[in-house]
């Protein structure tokens, strides 16, 4: 088996990381925390170099947008915001969700993202104007994510009982769904080329 050496460690003012996401020209990353805000770092200098502030309760999830431009977060206040990466600055607070919210992801083309909940529900927003779009009731319990496919068609989700679930977009219809862990599945997430899906779970296996 080979083994890798961390690279660079770095230390911030936290308990513990909750997220980390690179942006996509790999020179700086956002983390998330116990606390509300979100910390971009600057990779070359290995110092925070912005604070995003705004959501008032933990942060489940966050992402930069495929330009690399904004962030998108979730938390457990019930609300999704944007935020412009270049000035530090929130733009949108997207709200509609009565519970917390668990992700929050940008589809490929950065236009369109998808959230879910515990409120047991599945929304898409367009970015521009921060209106929801659509929303499937998955009457499946908790969601631990939610993803689009690359082409924007299909919706995949891991759920509390083991299962993976595939949505269509436009008739909101489940397309299948997948069995084969045996605990609660932690992520899931398509191929670049969206043909297939990994899944990761409490029962050790991917």
């Amino acid at each position: 088996m080979k083994y890798y050496k961390p690279l660079k460690t770095v230390r911030g003012d936290f308990d513990y990381v909750k997220n980390v996401k690179f942006s996509p020209d790999g020179t700086s990353f956002a983390v998330s925390s116990n606390v509300p805000i979100i910390q971009i770092w600057d990779i070359a200098l290995e110092k925070e170099v912005q604070v995003l502030i705004g959501h008032l309760d933990a942060i489940n999830s966050i992402q930069f947008s495929p330009d690399g431009c904004m962030i998108v977060s979730c938390s457990s206040d019930k609300t999704i915001r944007l935020w412009d990466v270049k000035i530090a600055k929130q733009v949108k607070i997207l709200e509609g969700h009565s519970k917390a919210i668990i992700s929050a992801q940008f589809s490929s083309d950065g236009n369109t993202i998808v959230s879910n909940s515990r409120d047991n529900t599945i929304r898409l927003w367009d970015v521009n104007s921060g209106k929801e779009v659509m929303q499937i009731e998955t009457q499946l319990g908790l969601l631990s994510n939610v993803e689009l496919s690359p082409d924007g068609e299909i919706i995949v989700g891991s759920s509390n009982t083991d299962d993976v679930v595939l949505w269509h977009v436009r008739t909101h219809c489940k397309l299948i769904t997948w069995h084969g862990h045996l605990s609660r599945i932690i992520q899931v997430q398509f191929s670049p080329d969206g043909r297939h899906v990994v899944s990761c779970s409490d029962d050790k296996l991917s």
